[in-house]
């Protein structure tokens, strides 16, 4: 996969649901990648609702019930607002690698998105296709290459590897784990 060019990853911190005023502030309901010192960084972008993807800049932002209102500076009004509604906030997966990219100490989600995942005997396993992020743990949820999918625990005892630069997860195929691979709909 190395010498392959990586899909663009955009993600998401939040889905933008409504307009609040007529300064050009949007509500954005939160998702589990959020971190509000990517928010208010260099490394915002808008995906709008065609699927584009664009730089934007935060102005300022500040709760409201279970969200965030935001004021961005492409957002002048209610007008430029409302067409921005059903984008989401987030950022280029790419840009997590870049050294002034804001991060805390632990690893984020959407380091495994799109990534194969392989066993530690090189066996492919299929791809990951989102993670879920459970109380306990996060999980990734895999897609084999016949449609099948497998839910992988991100624990030691099962994640021996994530090597981002040529998008791999190498697992350790506890007893049972490969075995409880289900179709969709299943």
């Amino acid at each position: 996969m190395s010498s392959e060019r990586r899909p663009v990853v955009f993600v998401e911190l939040g889905e933008i649901v409504n307009v609040v005023g007529l300064k050009g502030e949007i509500k954005l309901l939160l998702s589990g990648n959020y971190d509000e010192r990517v928010l208010r960084s260099e490394f915002l972008r808008l995906q709008h609702p065609s699927g584009a993807i664009e730089q934007v800049h935060h102005r300022r932002d500040r709760p409201k019930g279970g969200t965030l209102v935001v004021t961005l500076a492409e957002s002048s009004d209610r007008d430029a607002a409302e067409k921005l509604v059903g984008g989401r906030l987030g950022f280029l997966a790419a840009d997590y690698d870049n050294p002034a990219f804001p991060r805390g100490d632990s690893p984020a989600a959407f380091i495994y998105l799109d990534c194969e995942v392989v066993t530690t005997t090189g066996d492919k396993v299929g791809m990951v296709e989102d993670v879920l992020t459970l109380p306990a743990n996060w999980v990734l949820q895999v897609i084999s290459d016949d449609d099948r999918e497998l839910l992988v625990p991100v624990i030691d005892e099962v994640i021996r590897e994530v090597d981002r630069e040529n998008g791999r997860v190498i697992i350790e195929a506890v007893e049972g784990l490969l075995d409880q691979a289900q179709t969709p709909g299943d």
